[in-house]
């Protein structure tokens, strides 16, 4: 080998050495692991406030729901078993072109660490229930998997029967291949019974992927090293949970505080919803009054011959009645429009009145 290109293999391996990071695998007890068991009525009813208060919090996420709800139009699956929704929040997390799952997940990771954080700085609120939502929609009772997930960048430290979770929705897949492109600093084989196959609903069906979700606890029945890749092997024991329904009470009209922007902002985009129903209610109303004058003008016009009968002033005062009862008709329909308008228009604001501050930079995570 060449002087340079051995240098520059060497240096290679260098950095892909430097890059592996080791970490503790745990229960993961920052993890936001809502399962919303008892409030599986309610919150739906809140959905959609929920989420317009994520979107405009966080624009990033705003932006990336908007593109896979086009992408998901163009080639999504439709079952009778998802909302469209649910079905999208799956569409969503599989684009992995859009990178969103990587942000929702380091956020997952470290939103339970206190009520305020999940509150005040977890911003995909809409997201996780509805993901939570899907995968226990989709869950056939007693139906198990065996599974494999790659990770490419960390070396997970943990001891036989530790007791663990993945404390995120931890993609992984049938196909040991499949696992295996996606790194081999670690790599699970994963018994669960809480995961579930989204292939069907997934943008890389190719992947053939189990989701499974961040409250699921598992075993370690072994641990071994296989050249530079670090095997850990789970089992499935149930699950649990530190949080249930946790926005339903604490946030804005339940008696707790989520933020004055948050329910200002939620405010200003409801306004802005409305704003497209008054523009069209305006513009019904104007050719409305566009049509009645026409139409009073044309009755005047056809009228007005017929009453002369060849008299001067007759004719005359037929159209000064005419003039009249035209202009009166005109003044008040347009009158009408423009109070309406008016009253209407004052009603509109601009979108989000706040400018909200950016969303800050998510550091990888530090455990698992």
């Amino acid at each position: 080998m060449a002087p340079l290109a051995h240098t520059l293999a060497l240096l290679a391996m260098a950095m892909a050495t430097a890059a592996i990071i080791e970490l503790s695998l745990d229960m993961a007890p920052n993890s936001f692991d809502d399962q919303y068991l008892k409030c599986t009525e309610s919150m739906p009813k809140k959905f959609r406030e929920l989420q317009f208060s994520d979107f405009c919090e966080n624009k990033m996420f705003a932006k990336n729901w908007t593109k896979a709800k086009a992408d998901w139009a163009a080639g999504g699956s439709v079952s009778h078993s998802l909302t469209q929704d649910q079905a999208i929040a799956l569409w969503a997390y599989t684009m992995k072109e859009l990178g969103l799952y990587q942000q929702f997940n380091v956020a997952t990771r470290a939103a339970g660490s206190s009520k305020w954080k999940y509150r005040n700085e977890f911003h995909f609120k809409s997201l996780h229930f509805l993901l939570t939502q899907a995968l226990q929609k989709l869950r056939c009772p007693n139906q198990c998997y065996d599974v494999h997930r790659g990770v490419g960048d960390i070396k997970f430290s943990v001891n036989k029967n530790d007791e663990v979770r993945f404390g995120q929705f931890a993609s992984s897949s049938t196909s040991e291949n499949v696992a295996k492109g996606f790194g081999q600093g670690t790599l699970f084989k994963v018994h669960t019974c809480h995961g579930v196959d989204i292939q069907e609903f997934s943008k890389h069906p190719e992947e053939e992927e189990v989701l499974i979700p961040p409250f699921e606890i598992f075993s370690v029945t072994d641990v071994s090293e296989e050249g530079n890749t670090v095997v850990i092997e789970l089992q499935s024991i149930g699950n649990t949970s530190n949080y249930d329904c946790e926005w339903l009470k604490g946030c804005c009209g339940f008696g707790g505080h989520c933020g004055h922007h948050a329910h200002k902002c939620h405010q200003d985009l409801q306004r802005n919803e409305d704003t497209k129903a008054t523009e069209a209610s305006v513009a019904t109303m104007v050719t409305l009054a566009t049509v009645t004058i026409v139409a009073i003008v044309a009755t005047v016009a056809t009228l007005a011959p017929r009453t002369t009968l060849g008299i001067g002033s007759t004719m005359v005062t037929t159209a000064i009645v005419a003039t009249v009862t035209h202009e009166a008709t005109v003044a008040t329909v347009v009158t009408m429009v423009t109070v309406t308008t008016e009253a209407t228009v004052a009603t509109v604001v601009p979108k989000c009145s706040w400018s909200p501050r950016p969303p800050q930079a998510l550091q990888p995570p530090r455990s698992l």
